[in-house]
């Protein structure tokens, strides 16, 4: 099997659906997770139509905690899917080594983050389970495959394939029952993923899936034991038989599990002070926000025994067998089965729509130019000034930050285009360009050593003052060939081992891993940076960032009375910046006391 434009390495597992291998993206270098559909599904042209076309859906989902979808397509017959490539494991490897309370609700957290997401967007994953749920270098944990969930949960005529995306463990009621389902079934799943992490067992087991099933309908939740039963009513709100009676998003489940454990995850943080920055630009609150009416189908009374249970199970083997029982009917415009996706924070669907802001306007605007190919140039009239502009104006927008992410794999692309061309000079100068821009992008710095490879003394050394991988002085000036480097220039490979340090720091940062778990966190590489390179100001300018939201977090803790909390954060923060003026101040306080 040959997918152009992938070399497969190996494969990594397969099931009844889909056989994943890891491959390596040719064009920009960069191992990724291939998923080729099982040959037999593609027979069903319905099939394959809602997996084209829900994947390109998928690949637009945009969050920390989801899965990055890189491209999807078929040749040959084969239909696939790239992602990003997580050697990190699953929950379910996890749980078979050991994790500390805290650690589940690190990753519990991050699922419903996800989720929250997904949901305001009018996604429903539909198969929440542990061997879903992965994890990236830095500990973050990610739900996958949401693309083949929703693209199988309709009448395909594929045989059995409901038990790939609903399997009974996770289910919810009315999952069971082989009714339409909304954003609460995947609330169901993530309290039965809770509770098989605390206790090493899902809540609900039998030999057959049809006994589960109808566990799922009428069992009441188990109790926890008493070393966890301060999670119990979190627990046992997710998992409400009656769908009305759970959390009515996962925004809602996060905040109460941030009152019961204390933990409150940075990325909120981030996501409420803009928020709060909105509501104080408009003059409105979300209090003031009319709130939506669900229009969901109600679920209808259940009782077993005599027919009832028959219903049951005659639900259960048409919900395994084929899905739902609607034959190809489209997702509704409103969102999956016709339900209105309760508002994300910040959301007034009933209210006209806004003035657009500036910054708005200037996102528009950037994007509208990397869709015509200025990334970076000509001056004053590029994508990369633009997103500047909007983090120069609100320095926590998540989408500008991603927007330049993404703009630096563009820019790597397109110097691999100009490679595989043969332009080899128009390549090396929009390399060294783009890395004046992005001095610490590995990709980058991969793309400069293939092109002086091949290209030698043949090419011009561009002005490239701000990149260290430049070898021409600063003052434009031709580099010769000939000539003796200075002692005190750092080689290539110790600059792009310095560049990969702060690769690694920012991806930390940038996933508001701070200083937790220790050797894999932002401070402790910005530390390091430090240590290499005495006055590094992108190292100085992030640790000081860092500080500043322990300091946050611990004023926050003092006024609850949360003092030993606290203190840790103080530490934390004095770790990062010793010289902190809030924090030292903050320290003072703790030790002299009102």
């Amino acid at each position: 099997m040959e997918i152009p434009g992938y070399e497969i390495e190996k494969e990594l597992g397969s099931g009844g659906m889909a056989t994943v291998y890891l491959a390596v993206q040719q064009n920009l270098h960069r191992q990724v997770a291939l998923k080729v559909m099982t040959p037999g599904l593609a027979v069903d042209e319905t099939y394959c139509k809602r997996f084209l076309k829900e994947g390109r859906i998928a690949a637009q989902l945009n969050h920390l905690n989801l899965l990055t979808v890189y491209d999807i397509g078929v040749h040959d017959n084969h239909y696939y899917m790239a992602s990003e490539f997580l050697p990190g494991g699953t929950v379910r490897d996890r749980m078979a080594e050991g994790m500390t309370t805290e650690d589940i609700v690190h990753i519990i957290s991050d699922v419903a983050q996800g989720l929250q997401y997904a949901h305001s967007k009018g996604f429903v994953h539909r198969d929440v389970k542990p061997g879903n749920l992965l994890f990236r270098a830095n500990g973050d944990c990610v739900l996958g495959d949401f693309g083949i969930a929703k693209a199988v949960d309709s009448n395909t005529g594929a045989t059995k394939l409901g038990t790939a995306i609903g399997t009974p463990h996770y289910m919810s009621p009315e999952q069971a029952k082989g009714e339409k389902v909304d954003h609460r079934t995947d609330l169901y799943s993530l309290g039965v993923v809770f509770y098989e992490m605390l206790t090493g067992k899902p809540p609900f087991d039998a030999e057959d899936p049809f006994s589960v099933a109808l566990m799922q309908i009428n069992d009441p939740l188990p109790q926890l034991p008493s070393e966890f039963q301060v999670y119990q009513q979190l627990i046992e709100k997710l998992m409400e038989k009656d769908r009305e009676h759970r959390y009515a998003q996962a925004d809602e489940f996060l905040d109460d599990l941030e009152a019961t454990t204390g933990q409150v995850s940075p990325a909120r943080q981030t996501t409420r002070r803009r928020i709060e920055r909105a509501e104080a630009a408009t003059g409105s609150s979300q209090a003031d926000q009319p709130t939506q009416e669900r229009a969901g189908r109600s679920i209808m009374p259940f009782a077993v025994g005599g027919t009832a249970l028959l219903a049951v199970v005659v639900g259960v083997v048409m919900y395994m067998g084929t899905g739902t029982t609607d034959d190809n009917e489209e997702p509704e415009p409103s969102g999956p089965g016709g339900t209105l996706v309760q508002p994300g924070p910040g959301e007034r669907p009933q209210d006209p729509p806004e003035e657009e802001s500036p910054i708005d306007q200037w996102m528009n605007d950037a994007a509208a130019l990397v869709e015509q190919g200025r990334l970076i140039a000509p001056p004053g009239d590029n994508a990369l000034e633009l997103y500047k502009s909007v983090l120069a104006e609100d320095p926590d927008n998540d989408a500008a930050r991603l927007a330049l992410r993404e703009l630096s794999n563009r820019l790597e692309e397109a110097i691999a285009v100009e490679f595989a061309k043969g332009e080899l000079q128009a390549a090396y100068d929009l390399a060294m360009a783009s890395c004046v821009e992005f001095p610490d992008d590995s990709g980058i710095a991969y793309m400069i050593e293939q092109v002086r490879e091949q290209g030698g003394n043949l090419l011009r050394e561009p002005r490239a003052a701000g990149c260290p991988l430049a070898t021409a002085a600063d003052s434009g000036d031709t580099a010769d060939p000939s000539a003796e480097p200075q002692q005190d220039t750092p080689s290539v490979a110790s600059a792009a081992g310095l560049a990969d340090l702060v690769r690694q720091a920012d991806q930390y940062f940038d996933a508001n891993v701070f200083s937790h778990p220790p050797g894999k966190n932002a401070m402790e590489l910005y530390l390091r940076v430090l240590e290499i390179d005495p006055g590094n100001s992108h190292a100085e300018g992030r640790l000081g960032q860092i500080a500043n939201l322990w300091a946050n977090a611990a004023e926050t803790n003092i006024k609850r009375g949360k003092l030993d909390l606290a203190r840790k954060m103080i530490d934390r923060g004095l770790q990062a910046r010793p010289d902190h003026p809030k924090l030292i101040e903050l320290q003072q306080q703790m030790t002299e006391g009102p």
